[in-house]
């Protein structure tokens, strides 16, 4: 688009620079009207483009790849942070030492599943690591509202 709107500017500061040198008579006039077409002929030329089947770009060949690159990197950041969060949320609520990972949406940056390996439980009453697994995945499910797993 910039360049287009240059190539515009540029053809119309050319005209008028020609319409000011250009001799009064016959010449003149002739000097002006094909300046006239040369202007017309920059200011259609995208339509050119588009009969041959060629779709006109206003933002760069590159920014579509750019967002997604960037929402990309944004999502690798905060996964990255929400594992330290579930690993110390998960060793507060519940004494456990974890691996977490997450995965995030490139699109809207919405959290869409958490896995959680159990390293260990730690010290349980008698029979209370049993439902340790579902107690887990329950708790992050209601917390975060995604898919959870939970690997013992």
């Amino acid at each position: 688009m910039k360049a287009y709107v240059l190539s515009v500017a540029g053809a119309v500061l050319l005209s008028a620079v020609l319409a000011i040198i250009a001799p009064s008579g016959r010449t003149g006039k002739f000097i002006k009207g094909i300046s006239k077409v040369f202007v017309l002929s920059v200011l259609v030329s995208p339509f050119f483009g588009l009969l041959k089947g060629n779709t006109p770009s206003f933002s760069g060949k590159n920014a579509f790849e750019s967002d997604v690159s960037y929402f990309t990197a944004c999502a690798d950041l905060l996964e990255e942070e929400d594992s330290k969060e579930i690993q110390a949320l998960l060793q507060e609520q519940f004494e456990l030492e974890t691996e977490v990972t997450t995965k995030r949406s490139s699109v809207d940056l919405s959290l869409k599943k958490i896995t959680v390996k159990l390293v260990s439980f730690g010290i349980n009453e008698q029979g209370g690591h049993i439902d340790i697994v579902s107690d887990v995945q329950a708790y992050l499910e209601k917390r975060y509202g995604c898919e959870t797993e939970v690997l013992p």
